[in-house]
C-alpha cells in the first residue's frame, strides 16, 4: 500500500506529459507540408500549378499529351522533398510546374513508368488532372 500512492502519482504525471505533447501546437509534425494533387484545378491566366510525384531512380516521368496542351505551358520541375543523402534508390518528391497562358480547359495526363517503357496515351496508371483557366 505504501508504494501505491507514489506509483499512482507517477502514472498521473506520465499521462499528463503525453497529453501535453499531443495537444501542443508546436510539436514536430506541425511543420510537415503535404504535397497532394487534386483531380481538378480552377486557376487564372498567369497562375502556376504544381503536379507532385514521388519516385526514385527506378522510374521516369511520362506526359503523353504534352504537345496537346493549348492553355498551359510546362515551365519546369523542382524537387520539393529530396532523397536522403547517400541513399541510392531512395524516394524523392518533385513538382512539375505549369503556367496558365490563356482561357480554356486542358487535361494534364501523366504517369510514372519504368525507364525502358514507351510514353503513350494507352499506358496503364495514367492520371488525368483537369485544369480550368478563367
Amino acid at each position: 500500500m505504501k508504494y501505491s500512492i507514489p506509483f499512482i502519482l507517477f502514472l498521473i504525471a506520465a499521462c499528463s506529459n503525453v497529453n501535453d505533447k499531443q495537444s501542443n501546437p508546436n510539436n514536430e509534425f506541425r511543420n510537415i507540408k503535404v504535397f497532394k494533387n487534386k483531380s481538378a484545378y480552377s486557376i487564372n491566366i498567369g497562375d502556376t500549378i504544381e503536379i507532385y510525384h514521388t519516385t526514385n531512380s527506378c522510374c521516369k516521368y511520362c506526359q503523353p499529351n504534352a504537345d496537346k496542351l493549348r492553355h498551359l505551358d510546362f515551365i519546369g520541375s523542382k524537387i520539393v522533398i529530396p532523397s536522403k543523402k547517400g541513399c541510392d534508390g531512395c524516394n524523392w518528391t518533385s513538382a512539375l510546374m505549369f503556367v496558365a497562358k490563356s482561357q480554356g480547359v486542358d487535361t494534364i495526363k501523366d504517369a510514372i513508368i519504368p525507364p525502358m517503357s514507351i510514353c503513350k496515351d494507352t499506358i496503364k496508371g495514367l492520371t488525368n488532372y483537369i485544369v480550368r483557366i478563367k
